[in-house]
């Protein structure tokens, strides 16, 4: 009877043994599953920032050469007009010259 109780003591405490290992796998899976969920989170987050700003970079460039585009057509038109008021001024001294002879 004294083996029988002590073979039931050491079964029922390998079966909490398994049972409190298997729990202890159980959380360490889910500490895993937790770490992996976050660090995609934070993945997918990092890559939306990156897309933002690649986006926001692309726009800005865009804007700037449209700019300097529009900068660079207004300094042409402005010395078209400069040359012709130059030309103006030179054809109205040459007139007055002439009304002067």
């Amino acid at each position: 009877a004294v083996v029988s109780t002590q073979s039931t003591g050491i079964l029922e405490r390998r079966k909490k043994d398994e049972q409190r290992l298997k729990v202890q796998e159980e959380v360490m899976q889910q500490k895993h599953h937790d770490l992996k969920t976050q660090w995609e989170k934070e993945t997918d987050v990092r890559i939306q920032k990156n897309t933002v700003k690649r986006r926001v970079e692309t726009i800005l460039k865009k804007e700037s050469f449209d700019l300097e585009q529009r900068r660079e057509k207004l300094r042409a038109l402005l010395d078209a007009e400069e040359e012709q008021y130059l030309l103006d001024i030179d054809s109205q001294q040459e007139t007055t010259k002439k009304r002067q002879t």
